[in-house]
């Protein structure tokens, strides 16, 4: 085993939001769970966003933060409010293996209050700790 590295991390956490039907049935299209960095013209909403940071404190072991945004356009926080509890409470005390990453000791879930980042579009995060190491 190695340690895993930032973008190993978030392939890890975007393969594995697509493979839960609780999460996936928050969204029109699957397609949009991605990268928060992935860049395009053409998307919709409802969508969610994966983004982390990585630190190798040890040879074998990353720790890291992520944040998974959920966005939605509505005149309310409430379906990215909602569907941010269902990403959380899917997350609560597991882990998982995905694209060759284990990633465990998911911890300190912050659930922030939705904001508004665009005229109709509102934002919610979970913000959460990890561990992952990469497994052959």
């Amino acid at each position: 085993m190695t340690f895993a590295d930032n973008y190993q991390c978030r392939k890890s956490l975007v393969t594995w939001l697509k493979a839960n039907a609780t999460i996936l049935a928050t969204l029109d299209d699957p397609l949009e769970i991605r990268e928060r960095d992935w860049q395009a013209e053409d998307f919709t909403y409802p969508n969610i966003r994966v983004t982390c940071a990585v630190s190798t404190t040890q040879c074998t072991i990353t720790d890291g933060t992520a944040i998974i945004s959920y966005y939605s356009e509505k005149k309310s926080s409430k379906q990215a409010i909602q569907s941010q509890g269902i990403i959380a409470k899917q997350l609560h005390n597991t882990g998982f293996t995905s694209e060759s990453i284990k990633i465990s000791s998911i911890r300190n879930l912050i659930l922030p209050d939705a904001e508004q980042v665009l005229e109709g579009v509102w934002k919610a995060d979970v913000q959460f700790s990890f561990q992952a190491v990469e497994v052959t």
